[in-house]
């Protein structure tokens, strides 16, 4: 199904609204649901957000989110949308950013937003906050891996971090891990 297919390019449509209208006093919540599965043990249909295909060399569309933040005054007027969360062709993902340079890129670039750029909130006890996959080389110092064996190492500095321990143990309070330079 194509919806707002035309056959002139003049008349394209490209902002599409639900609900009561493109503004309300009281606009409603949507849910937008895939169908569900019917008799025993049956999944659920998956709900897929596509950008538009590229052809030849052409790189296929990004996938955007977009949200209003209030615009700091009163007024009728409309707020701004703004890219939230953006996905490239090539599968980087941003936040708050809108070229990713890696495939996760979080930017916090307000200096006074007094917020961590990440929160990770582990409630199994048993397992690791961040898991990291890698190959170790032997007697390479460049790599993800390193073994300290290969390496020696020279502290270069000290990377701040915020530790809430929930189960009272440890003070809630910012700590700092070192960071090495090896050779």
């Amino acid at each position: 199904m194509v919806v707002g297919g035309i056959h002139n390019p003049s008349e394209v449509i490209s902002d599409y609204y639900f609900g009561l209208s493109k503004t309300n006093a009281s606009p409603p919540n949507i849910t937008f649901n895939v169908t569900g599965g019917s008799g025993a043990d049956v999944a659920g249909g998956d709900f897929n957000i596509a950008g538009g295909k590229g052809t030849g060399t052409g790189v296929g569309g990004k996938v955007i989110i977009q949200t209003a933040e209030a615009a700091g005054g009163t007024g009728s007027s409309l707020n701004a949308l703004a890219n939230r969360i953006v996905v490239l062709e090539d599968g980087k993902v941003g936040i708050a950013i809108d070229a990713p340079a890696t495939l996760l890129h979080i930017d916090q670039s307000v200096s006074d937003a007094a917020l961590p750029v990440a929160t990770l909130d582990q409630a199994d006890i048993d397992e690791p906050f961040i898991k990291f996959i890698g190959t170790v080389t032997d007697g390479a110092v460049t790599g993800s891996l390193v073994e300290a064996a290969d390496a020696t190492e020279t502290l270069a500095g000290f990377v701040k971090i915020e530790v809430q321990d929930d189960g009272d143990v440890l003070a809630d309070q910012d700590y700092y891990m070192p960071i090495y330079t090896l050779a």
